[in-house]
Order: C-alpha cells, then sequence, then structure tokens
C-alpha cells in the first residue's frame, strides 16, 4: 500500500498569512496528478515540482539520489523532486508513478507572488554573501568585546577560476566567534552553521538572528549573558559562499537560481544556467569524510543535486568546516561505529537546512539508532516540543532515514561518527525562497528556543 505523503512547501501562502510563530506548515496531499493536469497544461512552466512514489526504504533513497530528492518529509510515501518537462517525461517513462504539486509549481515559478525587493536588494531584503560579511564586521565593531571574525578556509572559487554567473575570486569562509573574551575558558563549544546548500536562503538569515540575539541582548536577557560569558559559541552564517553568489544572480535576484551546491566546475558537469535537477558543483553535505559514499545516500553523477565530490572531504568548504570544528571538539567516541561516546563528552554541533520542518539526529545513512541514540533523541525531541523551556519549534524529532530518507556523508553523522560530539540537522520549515518577513515573522521566532537550548547543554549534553 502507497502512502500519500505530506508536502512541506503546499498551502504556503496560507501559512505566511498566518500570525502563530510556532507551527511548522502543514503537509497537505497534491493537488493534481500528471495525468490530467500536465496534460491540460502544455505551457508548463520552468520548474516543476513533483511527488514521486515509493513501495519501501530501499527504493526510496534509490529514487531520491536518482532524481535528487529535496528535502521534504517523505512519511506518507513519496519524495519530492523540483524538475523540468525534459526529467518529468524521463520519470513517466521509466514507469514511475508522479503526481505534479501544482500550487507549489506555481509558487516556485511566480516570485512575484512573494514580492519584488528593490534594485539594490536580493530577493526582497535577503543578504547578498558581501552583506552578510559586512554584517559580521558590524558586529565585532559593536561588540569588540564578545565577538570576533574569523577566517577558516577559502571557497572554491578562491583558488580556482570561476566564469559563471560572472568573473569572480571566491571568498574567504568566516565564522563569528561568541563569548565574554575577558573571562577565561575552558568553555563549552556550540557550533552552528548554515548556508551550505545554497538556495536554502532562509537559513542564513535565522543564523544572523541568533547572532543578533546573542550580542544585542546581552546586557538585557540572563539566557543571552550566560550564554556569552560561560560558552564558546561558533555560527557560520554562510558555509557556501560561491553557490549562494549563483543563486543571486537568478532574474537579477529577484527570480533566483536553484543552486544547492558549490561551485566546482572541473568533474565534467557544464549545465548552465543550474536548473532544480541539474547543476555542477559538488553536495557539500554529502563530502563530509565520515561514511562518504557507503551507502547509497549521494549520488556519483556530477550533475545530480547529492553528488559527493572525488572523494571524503574533497572540497575547501568541507575541509574548512571538519578542520575548524576538529579544533574546537576533542574526539571522544571510539573508532567503531557501536561505540559509544562517553557521559563526560563535550560539545554540540548544528548544521541548519530547509525546508522539512525536522530536527534530525545521527544516524543519517543508516535507519538504526546510533550508540548513543536515546540521549539523541531526547535532545531532539525537547528541541521539537513546544512546551519545552526555551520553547522548542514543533518540527518532528527523527532519524533522517526514518522519516526523510537515507543520506551519507553528511555533517551532522561526522560530528557525531568522528568526534562524539551531540550533532543535529534543523530543517526549517516553509520554503526555499520566502519572503524575509516569514524569516522574522515565523521562523526565527519558531527556532530561537532549539538554538537557545542547544548551546545551554554544550557542556555535557
Amino acid at each position: 500500500m502507497i502512502v500519500v505523503l505530506a508536502v512541506v512547501a503546499v498551502n504556503v501562502m496560507l501559512i505566511w498569512s498566518m500570525s502563530s510563530a510556532s507551527s511548522p506548515l502543514t503537509p497537505q496531499p497534491a493537488q493534481a496528478s500528471a495525468s490530467t493536469s500536465a496534460a491540460a497544461n502544455p505551457n508548463r512552466p520552468e520548474i516543476l515540482v513533483v511527488h514521486i512514489a515509493f513501495h519501501s526504504s530501499e527504493e526510496r533513497d534509490r529514487l531520491a539520489n536518482q532524481w535528487g530528492a529535496e528535502e521534504a518529509n517523505t512519511l506518507g510515501g513519496y519524495i519530492t523532486v523540483y524538475t523540468d518537462r525534459a526529467g518529468y517525461n524521463k520519470m513517466l517513462a521509466a514507469g514511475l508513478q508522479v503526481t505534479i504539486d501544482e500550487q507549489t509549481t506555481q509558487l516556485v515559478n511566480n516570485p512575484n507572488l512573494f514580492g519584488k525587493g528593490s534594485p539594490n536588494s536580493f530577493y526582497g531584503g535577503f543578504k547578498t554573501v558581501e552583506e552578510m560579511q559586512t554584517y559580521l564586521d558590524q558586529e565585532v565593531a559593536a561588540y569588540p568585546n564578545l565577538a570576533e571574525k574569523v577566517s577558516i578556509g577559502q571557497s572554491w572559487c578562491a583558488t580556482h577560476t570561476c566564469t559563471l554567473p560572472n568573473n569572480y575570486n571566491g571568498y574567504n569562509l568566516f565564522v563569528l566567534h561568541i563569548t565574554n573574551l575577558s573571562i577565561p575558558g575552558p568553555k563549552p563549544v556550540y557550533w552552528f552553521d548554515a548556508g551550505i546548500h545554497a538556495r536554502e536562503i532562509a537559513v542564513p538569515e535565522v543564523a544572523m538572528r541568533y547572532i543578533d540575539y546573542l550580542l544585542s541582548n546581552y546586557n538585557s536577557d540572563a539566557d543571552a549573558h550566560w550564554l556569552v560569558d560561560y560558552h564558546d559559541i561558533w555560527v557560520m552564517p554562510m558555509v557556501n559562499p560561491d553557490g549562494h553568489h549563483i543563486v543571486e544572480a537568478g532574474g537579477g535576484g529577484n527570480s533566483p537560481y536553484y543552486q544547492r551546491k558549490n561551485a566546482n566546475n572541473t568533474n565534467g558537469c557544464t549545465v548552465w544556467p543550474p536548473s532544480a535537477g541539474s547543476q555542477f558543483g559538488t553536495d557539500n553535505n554529502r563530502n563530509f569524510d565520515f561514511k562518504w559514499n557507503c551507502c547509497g545516500g549521494s549520488s556519483s553523477a556530477p550533475c545530480d543535486q547529492t553528488y559527493h565530490g572525488t572523494g571524503g572531504a574533497s572540497d575547501p568548504e568541507t575541509v574548512a568546516v571538519e578542520n575548524k570544528v576538529r579544533s574546537l571538539i576533542p574526539d571522544q567516541r571510539g573508532p567503531n561505529d557501536p561505540d559509544p561516546a562517553p557521559i563526560t563528552t563535550t560539545g554540540v554541533y548544528q548544521n541548519m537546512h530547509s525546508p522539512a520542518a525536522l530536527n534530525l539526529y545521527p544516524w543519517g545513512f543508516v535507519g538504526s539508532a546510533a550508540p548513543n541514540g536515546a540521549e539523541l533523541a531526547n535532545i531532539g525531541q525537547h528541541m521539537s516540543a513546544a512546551n519545552a523551556y526555551p520553547a522548542g519549534n514543533s518540527y518532528q524529532a527523527c532519524q533522517a532515514p526514518n522519516c526523510l530518507y537515507g543520506v551519507d556523508g553528511d555533517a551532522f553523522d561526522w560530528a557525531y561518527g568522528e568526534l562524539g560530539a551531540a550533532a543535529f540537522t534543523t530543517e526549517l520549515g516553509g520554503n526555499f525562497f520566502v519572503p524575509l518577513s516569514y524569516v522574522n515573522n515565523t521562523l526565527w521566532p519558531a527556532n530561537r528556543g532549539a538554538l537557545i537550548y542547544e548551546a545551554k547543554v554544550a557542556r555535557t549534553p
């Protein structure tokens, strides 16, 4: 029996109009089948949002990697894929059971529904990479005793020739280190990175609001004051600046490109402009050393959305994150998969995405519980609990293979698998391209408590 899945992005315009800041998007069934709506409308927009049904977890993972599934809940029995007419026809030719999500397809092809930005803004006020880096400089200038901007490496295009969408020289990779520099350590480490998938543009904005909460409320909020005084908090709003630079170029910033991966252009994929289903680059969140290309949770095809690169940590953005986090959080777990991290383990790692409205915890490469599975699940459930203190985000807490799809070479499995750190991926609700007001009024308020809680438990999670 095939269960009908909920797609996270359906009915988003209704949700955006609501005043609640804590509820994730309510899943809704597909609006029309391919056999009816597609045939009735031969002038299909460039991007199609489709659902492909599956009958087993093995088939789900195979289809997810073959077709580049998006980060949308799969508990109902199908994956969500952004594709084009040619990709849709290939799916039908392959005998797949495919339906078109008409409502979400309309939304992603009509940016006017979200409201265009001014000529000097990106997608109605979202920060460009350059503006993010300026923001970090401004925070350091305003709070010199509480924050420092740290360079941890360079993006792909900083050391390679990149000509798309224009000639540019790449970026340095920056993290904001937040702590009261006058209070000596050692202090427990909380690491929070965002923007590893470039088109998930709400995620860096949430990271920057977390920075602003900690620093601007230092003298007025007891939690912020305590966290900054007695913790080492590292926030990286943009892991993949080259990819974000490509996203910004679509339609002059008003119709962003769906670039997910970095800008590595040496692996044989020459697709331009990037489509929702095919693009050059390496998926940094399939490129980490731990369980790289182990278990069917990534792709070996360079144009695929989940292309894992030529080897574990083959790309510079991945290397930069791994090296910096290793220098902050010691290796506290044994070398074998069944080895648990000891009760004295310290450090929390958060890797944020969108738009599946989930709190994910290890393992991601397999659906069985990690050695510290009960403890990881407990933290994930606290992050989700609306009645917790601080209040959670009301998202579902789960392992990716049990509610999304299997992944390998991902960031949070690496942080737990190699270091033993309590590691999580929060998937924001909504869609890739939501209005900035939705970030401010819904996503940030909904996730603020979970981020505060993670930092609070970083000493011995």
